[in-house]
């Protein structure tokens, strides 16, 4: 059964690679080479595609185990066939126990990943995998919820929440179901995403 698991998982993480790749291989500019990442025909991306982390969340060092959830927003103006996420943390104290996802994201599609509790990582994957269901344009709408698993006794301290580099996937990056990607910006609390106190 473990296998089977780790099988879907790394089929579907190949499948968000490569329709990742198949967008940043069109026409557009990603933005890699200094340029303004553009949407395939040339023009700038709207300042509009933007993640956003709801915080700061604040709780008391807990005397139980606790699972606290961050959630993630979502702003775009233009279809989105597939996204990849990395995010770091900056605590030895606390783990991205999973994530769960929003109403952003359409039924019927499919979201994965993985994280990496030595280095403090997690990859948040989704897409489409019909070409039918993509996520429309939004404003600020709950895309997924990352889940901080919080020890207990855990010190009081603020924890920074970022985006990361995480293979394989790597970079941030929204494709566009008809060609081209944009890497949206991230909206934070800075060093206090999550406030332990």
């Amino acid at each position: 059964m473990r296998n089977s698991v780790k099988q879907i998982w790394l089929v579907g993480v190949m499948l968000v690679t490569a329709l990742l790749l198949l967008a940043t291989c069109s026409n557009s500019d990603n933005g890699s080479n200094g340029n303004p990442p553009d949407d395939g025909n040339g023009d700038p991306v709207s300042q509009t595609n933007r993640i956003r982390i709801d915080c700061p969340v604040t709780i008391d060092s807990p005397s139980q185990d606790t699972v606290v959830s961050v959630d993630v927003y979502l702003t775009n103006d233009s279809n989105i066939g597939a996204f990849s996420l990395g995010f770091v943390h900056n605590s030895s104290s606390i783990e991205i126990d999973t994530f769960v996802a929003g109403p952003a994201l359409p039924p019927g599609s499919s979201m994965f990943g993985k994280t990496n509790e030595a280095d403090n990582t997690v990859l948040v994957g989704w897409a489409d995998f019909t070409n039918q269901n993509p996520i429309p344009p939004t404003h600020d709408e709950r895309a997924f919820s990352l889940l901080l698993r919080i020890p207990a006794g855990t010190p009081p301290q603020s924890i920074s929440l970022d985006s990361t580099f995480v293979a394989p996937a790597g970079y941030w990056l929204l494709a566009f179901p008809s060609g081209g990607d944009a890497r949206p910006a991230l909206d934070d609390c800075g060093s206090a995403d999550v406030i332990i106190r």
